[in-house]
């Protein structure tokens, strides 16, 4: 019997009417209920379908994307260290650290540059100026360019900075190392364009209108974006949203959120997300979808479902039948298409990891090539497709790994690890991690090979390299020890000679007051006394060395510098007399004390005065030691100058380099070590010219409390 039959039945005397009218009315409410039920789980189920399969695609999605950003940083971090260590030695490296790199390494540099898609490469000076430019800029640098080079000097070693701004309003990150030289300190910066980034973020597999990715980081009380937006250009380091707005997946992230939310985007429209946190940075990914385009196919089968529902309202049973094959026919095709969908995603993940991934049948034939593949081994897939892979590739098995027993372990555990070395499409050699697994049918049956190959070239090289660099560490500090004992060796012989010089002169003295026709003893045991303390400072001179080379730490207590500088003038007295040299002093009354070692600060002006003297011998002239407040607070300045020959032209700055000596007999250790002391007592020594002639050596101290 016919639907509409049945919708016409036969006339009725109207008293039994109404009966059937009510239970088919009845029945048809009951059967539009069951079926506004049915339709709206199935729309339930539908939503949360959907729902579960784009929240697991943006999180695969996320992931990918997060390590190939770790993985970009990691590399410019690398990429710094290696290159700012160029193996020069002590002369290259110093040129390099003064911005004067030698012609073939600036050449690399800019090759460099343009292989790897760097902006520039630059070194930089500690005070953040710019020494070098493989690029040829002469502009002064960006604030956080030289930020990144003091905290790379400041750490010793490779830091990142993170995404700036440049004066040429493109957006910039550095990658800063410093540069091993013994000479100085300077940084290597290596400048990124974030253009060479922002693929890694934007790239999104599949056709879609409104999906994107993108990357926030916390800036105040702002969250800041770093990259571009698909429907808001020029955002990058220019769009912020208040953090105040929590219902902003893009805040969530700032604020270190992680997992799927939900809520509204920076244009307030309603989406799906995925947060990640970027290792190492203060960067968050963020991976979007609006929920209309998610729930778009939802919504367009619901909208159909309801008419079809209010069509059975209308036609009765036929259209209820016909939505039912309708419903079904579009489930049918759903699944297809979510089939067909994760199959082409799992094909163009496949295709465009960097790995190669190779299959053949059971007679070894190549089936499947991936463009890693290619890129490892140069051949097209083309070319690939059908060959031997064992004729393809080449392999050479090392002694343990031999091809009988790489196939002893596939038959027995149906995989195997192997460490090969392969052969190029154009015969070079490559080094191969490779994982091979045999492919076998639910009955058992061997079907071909799957195997996954990465290329370690790089990798065995830069470990090579870092042996090398190991064994050339291990004979710098061989020959560190040998010049740390000939520095021992001129410093005693330069400190004890003073004392013993001193000595010498004053038993001459006392000869001579005891040699008169009415000796003058007085003079005599002021003479023989300070014979007594020359000796005994020669001898204090010894143990202080002896405690420089020794575990420990030299004794310190409150010394007061003026009594110091009046025992040492006291010292050279006669020494002055003879050669017609005045000694003065101008000691500023109540001067605090310093925090030091005394024979250490009295060698310092010790050595002062004896370039003092020497400076002045056959002209005379005048000696003076002056000590006053410095200009900043809790600071000491103390001064030794004459009338002498003054500094070399030349080397002015070279004086105070260990060995260098400007008279004939000299050591070249006297200024070195009393910088050194200085130092060590948080001051700082150097050196003017005298007017109109002479020279003038200052330096300062922390008053006691200060240190």
């Amino acid at each position: 019997m016919c639907m509409t039959a049945w919708l016409r039945p036969e006339p009725r005397p109207p008293s039994s009417l109404f009966p059937v009218g009510r239970a088919l009315v009845a029945s048809l409410a009951g059967l539009c209920v069951v079926l506004a039920i049915a339709g709206w789980a199935i729309e339930q189920r539908m939503h949360a379908e959907i729902r579960s399969r784009a929240l697991g695609q943006l999180s695969a999605l996320a992931d990918l994307k997060v390590d190939r950003i770790a993985a970009w940083r990691a590399e410019r971090l690398a990429d710094a260290a290696a290159i700012a260590a160029p193996p020069l030695g002590d002369e290259g490296l110093t040129r390099l650290a003064r911005g004067e790199p030698p012609p073939e390494v600036a050449a690399w540099y800019r090759q460099i540059r343009d292989r790897h898609r760097y902006a520039d490469v630059l070194v930089v000076s500690p005070g953040g100026e710019l020494l070098f430019s493989a690029s040829g800029h002469r502009a002064p640098l960006d604030p956080p360019t030289a930020d990144t080079a003091s905290q790379a000097l400041a750490g010793d070693c490779a830091v990142l900075s993170d995404m700036h701004r440049g004066r040429d309003s493109r957006i910039y990150l550095d990658a800063a190392a410093p540069i091993p030289a013994p000479g100085g300190a300077a940084a290597l910066v290596l400048r990124s364009d974030a253009e060479t980034l922002y693929p890694l973020v934007r790239e999104w597999p599949g056709s879609t209108r409104t999906a994107e990715a993108l990357l926030v980081r916390r800036d105040g009380d702002d969250a800041l974006f770093l990259s571009d937006l698909r429907h808001e250009r020029g955002a990058a380091l220019a769009k912020r949203i208040s953090l105040a707005r929590t219902d902003v997946v893009s805040v969530l992230a700032a604020k270190g959120e992680v997992g799927v939310r939900e809520g509204v985007d920076y244009r307030g429209v309603p989406v799906l997300a995925e947060l990640r946190a970027v290792p190492d940075s203060t960067w968050w990914l963020v991976a979007k979808v609006d929920r209309d385009e998610v729930f778009e196919t939802e919504r367009h089968l619901a909208w159909a479902g309801w008419a079809a529902w209010g069509s059975f309202l209308a036609l009765g049973g036929v259209l209820a039948a016909t939505w039912v094959r309708a419903e079904r026919h579009r489930r049918s095709a759903a699944e297809r298409a979510a089939l067909d969908e994760a199959a082409r995603y799992r094909a163009e993940v496949l295709a465009n990891v960097g790995d190669g991934v190779i299959s053949t049948d059971a007679a070894t034939r190549i089936t499947s090539w991936n463009r890693g593949a290619q890129r490892i081994f140069g051949w097209t897939e083309a070319e690939a497709l059908g060959r031997d892979v064992r004729e393809l590739l080449q392999h050479e098995y090392g002694p343990v790994q031999t091809r009988a027993w790489t196939l002893a372990e596939l038959e027995r555990n149906g995989r195997v690890e192997l460490a090969l070395r392969q052969r190029r499409k154009d015969g070079t050699p490559v080094d191969i991690e490779t994982t091979v697994v045999a492919r076998r049918d639910g009955a058992g049956n061997f079907l071909g090979y799957i195997g996954v190959h990465r290329d370690v070239t790089e990798r065995k090289r830069a470990e090579a390299e870092r042996e090398r660099m190991r064994q050339l560490e291990a004979d710098l500090a061989r020959a560190s020890r040998i010049t740390t004992m000939s520095e021992l060796t001129a410093s005693l012989a330069h400190e004890i000679r003073q004392p013993i010089a001193a000595a010498s002169a004053n038993a001459s003295a006392c000869a001579r007051w005891l040699a008169r026709e009415h000796p003058d003893i007085g003079e005599a045991r002021a003479a023989a006394d300070r014979i007594v303390a020359s000796t005994s400072r020669a001898a204090e001179i010894i143990d202080h060395i002896r405690s420089v080379y020794r575990k420990g730490t030299p004794a310190r207590a409150a010394v007061d510098v003026n009594e110091v500088a009046r025992e040492t003038l006291t010292l050279f007295q006669d020494d002055a007399k003879r050669h017609g040299i005045s000694l003065r002093s101008e000691l500023a009354l109540d001067l605090p004390r310093v925090e030091g070692d005394r024979v250490q600060l009295q060698q310092v002006f010790v050595n002062l005065m004896v370039n003092a003297i020497e400076a002045m011998h056959g002209t005379g002239g005048e000696l003076s030691v002056r000590s006053e407040r410095g200009r900043n607070a809790g600071e000491l300045l103390f001064s030794v100058s004459d009338t002498g020959v003054g500094l070399p032209a030349d080397n002015a700055d070279a004086i105070f380099d260990a060995f260098f000596s400007t008279k004939p007999q000299g050591t070249g250790m006297g200024l070195r070590i009393s910088r050194s002391i200085v130092e060590s007592h948080g001051g700082r020594l150097w050196a003017t010219t005298g007017a109109p002639r002479g020279a003038t050596f200052w330096f300062n101290l922390p008053a006691k409390g200060d240190s």
